[in-house]
């Protein structure tokens, strides 16, 4: 009976949302010199989503969408301003997603809008008479993964390489934080574990539970920088985290600005979550400490798909 009455909220609060982008946006008028036969992405608080999940996540709507739109022919654009504008990190590569206000179709009998998870992948249909299908709300579903397409990693880092490349802007902060020699990267995610960090999630350890915590990490860490030749690089979601392990003589790319995009709006924070990523795509091999309290975050793991690297789980 929950899921059902999950279910039924969930229709009932897309319901009112898509109701609301209606009448606020749409008209009546047929309109000229729209794009056609396209699918558009919004990422855009404006439209009202009340919500939207971090980066990873973001990144697997849109290679989703944008597969989905591909393999039913129709053009894929995406408008990605919330917490800031896409194009300051990642430029349109060999797809131009990039979308101009001209271009889109605010005819009500010429546009669909439609969800993109689980439930509305499954009920999407594409019809030759809509113009165009506008996405405004979205979660974290890898489409591909879930319809077990044949080498979906391939195929996701394949989709993922041509629509995005690095900006100068990106580039730069890359350039200026990345060491030049080979290194190897170890992930950890704490969320709220060691102090409040993401809402939504209310576990605090207690001190004593905390301190067991953080020593069961460092010696994992320990056991696997014994086991590599390059040089290890930590990064986690935990500032206090990392200024422990600078203190035992670890690498890492910083204890400063780290937070979450859905909660913190301020440029260095978002600076730092682009780095962080990115270090992880461009390392010889990834580690991710799992268990124990820890969240078994699939950020490490995407960054791994994109840079076509090894993965490996350490559980503590």
């Amino acid at each position: 009976m929950s899921v059902i009455v999950i279910k039924w909220k969930s229709n009932l609060l897309t319901s009112f949302r898509n109701t609301w982008l209606r009448l606020r946006y749409y008209r009546l008028k047929p309109q000229t010199g729209v794009l056609q036969h396209a699918v558009i992405m919004f990422i855009d608080d404006k439209y009202f989503m009340w919500h939207h999940p971090g980066l990873v996540d973001r990144f697997k709507a849109i290679v989703g969408l944008y597969y989905l739109a591909t393999m039913n022919k129709r053009v894929f654009k995406l408008q990605f301003s919330e917490p800031f504008m896409l194009e300051k990190y990642l430029l349109p590569n060999e797809v131009d997603w990039s979308l101009s206000g001209k271009e889109i179709d605010y005819g009500i009998k010429s546009t669909r809008l439609i969800e993109y998870s689980f439930l509305g992948c499954e009920k999407l249909h594409f019809d030759d008479n809509v113009n165009q299908y506008h996405c405004y709300l979205y979660t974290g579903h890898n489409y591909l993964q879930w319809k077990r397409i044949s080498d979906w990693e391939r195929q996701w880092r394949a989709i993922f390489n041509k629509l995005f490349c690095p900006s100068k802007y990106l580039n730069e902060l890359l350039e200026h934080a990345l060491p030049i020699n080979p290194y190897i990267a170890v992930h950890i995610r704490f969320i709220n574990a060691l102090g409040r960090f993401e809402k939504g999630f209310n576990k605090v350890l207690s001190q004593k539970e905390q301190l067991q915590l953080i020593n069961k990490c460092f010696k994992k860490i320990d056991e696997i920088k014994q086991s590599e030749n390059y040089s290890l690089y930590i990064v986690s979601d935990n500032g206090y985290f990392i200024q422990l392990a600078e203190q035992r003589g670890y690498l890492t790319f910083g204890a400063k600005n780290i937070g979450h995009i859905s909660f913190d709006s301020d440029v260095m924070s978002h600076d730092k979550a682009f780095i962080d990523f990115f270090a992880l795509t461009r390392a010889a091999k990834v580690y991710a400490i799992h268990g124990y309290e820890l969240y078994d975050s699939v950020f490490p793991y995407y960054a791994t798909i994109i840079g076509g690297i090894s993965f490996k789980v350490e559980n503590i």
